[in-house]
């Protein structure tokens, strides 16, 4: 098994999210747990206090299991 992450960059105005998906590329929860806190902060801070303020931005993820298909072994 591998882990993809997958984000959500959401605005509470009109509640529109929009996916961000990496490919399973973690070998483990705990990995992608980190990876989903650290690029959540990135993207917060990307976007700047003008935009998260205007549109109540705001960011989700989850670590999804996703089976590893032997031929691309």
């Amino acid at each position: 098994m591998k882990i993809m992450l997958i984000i959500l960059i959401c605005t509470s105005l009109g509640g529109v999210c929009d996916t961000w998906v990496k490919t399973p590329q973690f070998d483990d929860w705990h990995s992608c747990m980190l990876a989903g806190y650290k690029d959540s902060l990135k993207l917060i801070e990307e976007a700047g206090p003008e935009y998260v303020n205007k549109h109540r931005m705001y960011v989700k993820f989850m670590c999804k299991e996703e089976p590893v298909n032997d031929d691309e072994t």
